[in-house]
Parts: structure tokens; sequence; C-alpha cells
């Protein structure tokens, strides 16, 4: 029973924050392991790779660092209270005098570092640190979830570091956490997500959302077409662009507001009162399902990727799963070793990686099959399996490795390619 207009949507909220928080916790708690601390290896050092490689291309021949930069002076513009603008202003000399010693406390960082030999320290320290506020922001930042007053800090934190990785390919993800991030934005804000903004080139005036709708539909479109004919131009940096400029045209009103007066947000309670009871029975779903690499029944899809997380055999590199002592089934140790095949003539679906010298779980395997024989490819191969060396011509017509369906275990688990045990940490895969 809902007595009120609104009491639906809170009842539907509350779960969503759950939600939310439970994949920040967990995304958190898969990277507490050594390999994500170790700065050649770590998901930290490819990420952040990633980000120089999409600010130093070019849109349309214009430097995308140049196009991140301009949407970026233009928000801070927007956004930034007139009383700092004046503050700025009024101690121009105060902050040129801070800045040059701030530049010449670099120079001589700098110069140090030069003198003693230590600039490959630089990279490594740096990675390290990135990896430790991501863990930070994820595993400690969904636990501030709950309390409302820290909420509008974790929300700027969080649109921010969504922001950064989206020209990098992660647009769908960060869609989705702008979607659940506005069911934690308080009542009294509602106003500011509609507000009317003037399009110059249309002189029309529509609501910010309904804006945000467009530029995302839009790039939805450009982005089938781009797949279907694979263009040869940076689409991914345009497309994670234009979400940035999307979502920063909803928050710009939000941002300022709260800038000008940081005590009108209050946060909102994480469980509201209206949320049946029942809906706990989902959050706990939701947190088995993102445990299933310590239970053995998943190693993929279940918020672990980019973790550097490692779950296969006895012992596990997790700081505290270490032992694997929450391990049941034995789905990641039943393995098949490839030793040799075309990865160009075996590639299918678009999350297929290179098998060559790389252990597989007998169910991936199982599923490679099925696709290969539903493509109709032919597929010769050698490999392992339990002791036992295979060779033959195409995999897909053998009587002991036909897979012509899939079984129920095929359906609903999912996991990633193991590299060869050969004492490197785990490095970073989906």
């Amino acid at each position: 029973q809902f007595g009120q207009e609104d009491d639906l949507y809170r009842a539907i909220a509350s779960p969503i924050r759950m939600a939310l928080i439970a994949v920040y916790f967990w995304a958190g708690f898969h990277k507490l392991n050594t390999d994500f601390f170790d700065p050649q290896f770590s998901c930290s050092n490819s990420m952040f790779l990633g980000i120089v490689e999409a600010l130093t291309s070019k849109i349309f021949g214009i430097p995308t660092f140049l196009v991140v930069l301009i949407v970026s002076l233009i928000f801070i513009k927007n956004v930034i209270p007139q009383r700092i603008i004046n503050l700025i202003k009024s101690n121009k000399k105060l902050i040129f005098i801070i800045a040059g010693a701030a530049l010449a406390s670099l120079a001589i960082a700098g110069s140090a570092l030069l003198y003693l030999d230590l600039t490959e320290l630089i990279f490594p320290l740096f990675v390290l640190n990135t990896s430790i506020m991501v863990l930070l922001w994820e595993l400690v930042g969904g636990i501030m979830l709950f309390v409302p007053r820290w909420q509008a800090i974790m929300f700027c934190l969080s649109i921010f570091m969504h922001l950064v990785l989206a020209p990098i390919g992660f647009v769908d993800f960060g869609a989705l956490a702008f979607a659940l991030w506005l069911t934690f934005i308080p009542h009294n804000y509602y106003g500011y997500l509609t507000q009317k903004i003037n399009l110059p080139l249309l002189n029309i005036k529509l609501s910010s959302t309904t804006v945000y709708l467009a530029i995302n539909i839009t790039v939805g479109l450009l982005s089938g077409i781009y797949n279907l004919i694979y263009q040869e131009f940076n689409f991914k940096a345009i497309a994670g662009i234009l979400f940035v400029i999307s979502v920063l045209i909803v928050i710009c009103p939000l941002i300022k507001q709260l800038l000008n007066h940081p005590q009108s947000w209050q946060g909102v309670a994480v469980a509201e009162r209206q949320m049946p009871k029942f809906m706990y029975l989902f959050i706990v779903l939701l947190s088995l399902y993102a445990a299933t690499s310590y239970l053995g029944l998943r190693t993929a899809g279940n918020f672990s990727m980019f973790s550097n997380l490692r779950t296969e055999g006895k012992t596990s590199n997790h700081l505290i799963l270490n032992r694997n002592q929450l391990k049941i089934w034995n789905y990641q140790e039943d393995t098949v070793k490839v030793i040799a095949i075309d990865d160009d003539k075996a590639k299918v679906g678009h999350k297929y990686r290179p098998l060559k010298d790389h252990y597989l779980p007998l169910i991936e395997f199982k599923k490679l099959i099925y696709k290969w024989t539903k493509a109709g490819y032919t597929v010769p191969i050698d490999f392992e399996y339990q002791d036992r060396l295979y060779s033959t011509d195409n995999i897909v017509n053998d009587p002991v490795w036909q897979t012509p369906q899939r079984n129920w275990e095929m359906i609903l688990m999912d996991f990633r390619i193991i590299q060869a045990d050969n004492n490197e940490p785990n490095y970073c895969r989906w």
C-alpha cells in the first residue's frame, strides 16, 4: 500500500541505492589483492595509460586534451560561486606567490630526483597512489554512502571518476552509475535537475534532462553505425566526451547550488521506511553474485573486472581470502591448456581473447566450441586436459569434444582465461 504519490518512488529508490553501494563495495573488495598494488601489472597502470592515450589523440584534427580543457573551463566558470571569484580577484598577489612557491617546490623536487637518479620511481609511485585512491573511493566510499552528510562528497567524487573513465570506453558503466546516483539527490535539489537551458544554434529552451537524453540517444545511434561500418576515427573518445558534456549539463545547476549553499544538501536515508522488507532479499542475492569468484562459480561479470583478482587454484592473491576459504565448487580448477591455435581463425564474439599458452575453465572451452559450431568455423587446435594431450584438425566435429548445445552451467557461468602459472602477477583484464 502506497499512501502518497511519491511513496512508490521511495520504495524503489532504496534498493537502487543499496545496489549502488553494493557494487562500489564489492568492486573495491575485489581490488584488495597484491597484484592490484603492483605498479607494473595493476589495472590502475593500464587505465592511466589509456587516459593518457585518449588525451593525446585527436578528434577531427583537434587535440583531445584541448577539447576536454575547454569543456572543463566552461563548466567551472558556470559553477564557481561569485564570492570565490571576488576572493581570487582581491588576493591576486597572494595567489601568485603561492603558485610561484608551488612551482618552485616542484622544480626543486624534480631536480632532487634527477640528482639522486630516482626518476624511475615517479611513475610506479603515482600508479600505487592511484590504486590506493581507487580502493578508498570504492570500498570506503561505498560504506560512507550510508551517512547522509557524506553523500555529497561521494557524489562529486564518483561522478568525476566516471567522467574521467568515459573517454577510454566506460560510457556504458558511467551512464548506469549516473542513473543510479540520481536516487541520492535530495528532494530539495530535484528542481535543479530539470532547469531549462537555451540551445544557441536552435534558439530553443529545453530541460537539462531532455538534452542529456538527446545527446546520449544520438551517441548510441552513432555507436551502432560506427560498429557496422567501422570508420577509422577516434569514436570512443568522441562518445566519451559527448557523455561527459551531457552529464555536466545536468549537474551544472546542482553543483552551483551545492557550492553556494553547502548546508542545503542534507542527503537521503539509504533505506526508506516505505521499502518493502522482501527487497532486502535482492541485495543479499546481489552480494552473493558478487562473491561468486570466491565461491568458485564465476570470475567475470561479477564486479571483479579490472581488479587483478585471481582466485584459481588452492590460493588466491586476495589479501583477506588468500587461502580461498570460501571456495566450494571447483569449476575454476577444471581447466584446459591451449597449446596451439590460430587465434585469427578462432576469434568469435567481442569477448574473445588470444588462447595460445593460456588455460580455460572447461565450461568456457565448451562455450567456445559451441560458438564455433554455430558460426560454422573449422578450428584446428592442440590442447591438454587432465594430463592428456589432444590434437584435432577441427574440434567442432570431434566426436569427443563436439558441443552442439549448451547446458545450464554454460548459460549461467562466466570465467576469464587463466594465464600460465609462471609466478607472474595476475595481469589486468575484463
